[in-house]
């Protein structure tokens, strides 16, 4: 049985290797994206009536790899990382934000997800794509709350699970070139980047 597997797992990577190897079809993203949908709503945040607000706007930044299929579609893989502070209020609900604010909050944050891109218009040098990613965020949070009422002192590690859609994003340029990406999730609602050919 295990000679089954041995064999099934060379037979694979024999398959992929070759596509892995054709340097027009790999691709390394830097960018760097303010507005991520982390700070300004998380599920988890929500349903413990918290209600994070950043002091000043935090930056997320992110390295990924791709690697192009056929018809342009790519699969690949992000690492992001960002850092916020600020003050917590206490949230009633959704709608209904109260004025107390509850204490200071310390975050980092680290996040990795696969990714997938699917063009909509490729002219030579331009196109015009969607985005798609869900993966992992892993969190270390440091609280100073003023008050016991609602919630207690401590740090807090959270692995919680992320997204990003990108409904509209422009990239141009050949082998090098540069793109932005309008979008909702952790690496921000606008991401600005550089992207390289390998």
């Amino acid at each position: 049985m295990r000679n089954y597997i041995r064999y099934a797992i060379l037979i694979a990577i024999s398959n992929i290797l070759p596509f892995c190897c054709q340097a027009q079809h790999n691709e390394i993203d830097i960018s760097s994206g303010i507005g991520s949908g982390i700070g300004l709503f998380n599920i988890s945040d929500w349903l413990m009536k918290n209600d994070f607000q950043p002091s000043n706007p935090a930056f997320t930044y992110s390295i990924s790899y791709n690697h192009y299929l056929k018809h342009h579609i790519s699969i690949g893989f992000a690492l992001c990382y960002f850092a916020d502070q600020g003050t917590n209020k206490y949230q009633n609900s959704l709608f209904n934000r109260s004025d107390s604010i509850l204490g200071s909050y310390k975050r980092q944050t680290f996040i990795i997800a696969p990714e997938a891109s699917f063009p909509y218009y490729i002219e030579h040098g331009f196109k015009l794509y969607a985005r798609v990613n869900i993966g992992m965020r892993f969190s270390y949070e440091e609280f100073n709350y003023y008050s016991s009422v609602h919630y207690q002192s401590g740090d807090h590690q959270l692995f919680l699970p992320v997204a990003q859609i990108t409904p509209i994003a422009l990239r141009l340029g050949t082998h090098v070139g540069g793109f932005i990406e309008f979008s909702w999730g952790y690496k921000g609602m606008i991401n600005l980047g550089l992207f390289c050919k390998l």
